[in-house]
Parts: C-alpha cells; structure tokens; sequence
C-alpha cells in the first residue's frame, strides 16, 4: 500500500512514474516501490496511477541523504544527492537477489 496523497495540483509540474524513473536513472519499478516504501512522496490519481511532483521528490531525496552515510560530508546540489540515493537504491537491488 502506498501513502500517497490524493491532493490535486493543477499547474502541471507532476511526472509521471516513467518520467521521474528516467530523471533518476532507475527503473519505473523502483520509482514506485520508493512511493510504496514511503521514501519519495507520490499523489495517487485514479486507483492505480501514481504522479510526483519534481520539487517533492527533490526534498525527500535530499533529506534521506542527510541521515544516510553521507552526512559527514553533505553534498552541495540536487545532481550529487541524486546520484547518492540512485547508487543506495541500485545497492539494494543487488543485494535482493
């Protein structure tokens, strides 16, 4: 079960599930098992289809980082702690199978 929102935003900024994957560089399975997990916020639109908005994703991403093995050394933008979770998130997968 996911903890989505069902909030509605209407000036167009959500992503898609495949569109925020490619942003990330993982697969959609991983984005929405992130959103299932509750480690990015996701708003539920319809009853099985799952929207993010950039800004939020951002925000969650970078917070992970910062309790995470990273905290000694906090990176400066979005593209380092991006590529921090990626690489934690892809570790995971291997280690699953």
């Amino acid at each position: 079960m996911t903890s989505c929102s069902t909030s509605v935003q209407t000036d167009g900024t959500y992503l898609t599930t495949r569109q925020l994957a490619e942003r990330l560089q993982v697969s959609p399975n991983t984005v929405c098992r992130l959103a299932r997990q509750g480690r990015i916020p996701c708003h539920r639109v319809g009853h099985r289809t799952l929207r993010f908005v950039a800004a939020e994703v951002d925000a969650a991403l970078r917070a992970e980082s910062r309790v995470d093995r990273f905290a000694e050394s906090p990176p400066h933008d979005i593209d380092t702690v991006i590529e921090r979770v990626v690489a934690d998130v892809r570790r995971d997968a291997r280690h699953r199978r």
